[in-house]
């Protein structure tokens, strides 16, 4: 039966405002009828204990969260960012302890990182040794029976992302792709998925539109985070050809709502030219921008973080009412 996972993204306000500790995300995931959760374990505002949403970096702690996984009947997948050997080792330990049978991260270079850049930029050079430093992870992975799943996290095309991996040529080395994350790089998410479905180890799941954002004189557009469902990404669409084409049957809810991100490459980089139609169409702002201007959402922590973190958690419950329809529109051939 297909299953759904909650990511820690999902809930950043919450989790970024100390509204929300691990333990409590686990509750808040199993209480709303997920069945797995994923943990980001990158620092984030106010998550700065050492590994992320996940808390301390301590072994002892680690045991207590994978027993309170365990104890709420859920699965757990591990997210990170980097390819620095040293790190991902760690992060291989760290996932062995949660119970986690999967690693996703992704290769992040140029910019320095900060709470509002969580992205980075695309260059050859960083893939080449994100190549080097997978290479190495291979005989770790096999050792720990874990996988590490590369994420095309909004900077890379899903053909460069594959470049990558195919180099590799692994079992222990695959792919995640993210339903929204081509909409930066230019790229229509079917035309991602259908490239990578043989090297498919895990999804995030989002739904989005883009938006207006910025002040009158300096407007731009930019990729903005709605429930699933309400937004312009074929969740059904993307899903069926999941379901259909691949042995996969856990897809994780990763919808940073609110949230919006800048574009990162220029028009036609992944082969569209122009803004909307399709997964690219233009909508407004979900509040208004007299208020809170987009790019704000992610690391928002003003006056209307109560109002925010309330719609975060209802739009969460939408979602998950979309999805559970849409399984059931599967299993029952309406699909």
């Amino acid at each position: 039966m297909l299953k759904f996972g909650l990511n820690t993204e999902s809930c950043h306000l919450s989790m970024q405002n100390k509204r929300m500790d691990i333990f409590q995300f686990i509750d808040f995931a199993a209480d709303l009828g997920f069945d797995g959760v994923g943990i980001n374990v990158i620092e984030k505002r106010n998550l700065q204990e050492g590994l992320g949403a996940l808390g301390k970096d301590d072994p002892e702690h680690i045991k207590k969260v994978a027993e309170k996984i365990k104890e709420r009947g859920l699965y757990v997948d591990l997210d990170t960012r980097g390819t620095g050997y040293e790190h991902l080792s760690h992060m291989l330990e760290v996932a062995d302890l949660l119970g986690a049978e999967v690693v996703r991260t992704f290769v992040m270079v140029g910019n320095k990182f900060s709470y509002t850049n969580l992205i980075g930029e695309f260059s050859q050079e960083g893939m080449n040794q994100a190549y080097e430093d997978l290479k190495k992870m291979i005989p770790l992975c096999e050792k720990h029976r874990i996988k590490i799943a590369v994420e095309n996290h909004a900077a890379e095309t899903m053909g460069e992302v594959m470049d990558l991996v195919n180099r590799l040529d692994s079992q222990w080395i695959g792919v995640l792709f993210d339903y929204g994350n081509s909409i930066p790089v230019y790229e229509d998410p079917m035309h991602a998925l259908e490239q990578c479905t043989d090297k498919l180890l895990r999804v995030h799941l989002k739904d989005q539109v883009i938006c207006k954002t910025g002040d009158e004189n300096e407007l731009e557009y930019c990729m903005c985070e709605t429930a699933v469902g309400e937004g312009a990404c074929d969740v059904v669409g993307l899903s069926k050809y999941i379901l259909t084409h691949t042995t996969l049957d856990r897809l994780n809810v990763e919808t940073s709502y609110p949230y919006a991100g800048r574009f990162t490459r220029p028009a036609g980089t992944g082969g569209v030219k122009e803004l909307g139609e399709g997964a690219f169409r233009i909508a407004e702002p979900p509040f208004p921008m007299e208020k809170i201007k987009p790019l704000e959402y992610y690391s928002y922590g003003g006056e209307m973080v109560d109002e925010l973190i309330e719609e975060q958690k209802a739009s969460l419950v939408r979602g998950l009412k979309f999805l559970h329809q849409m399984r059931d529109d599967f299993e029952n051939g309406k699909l």
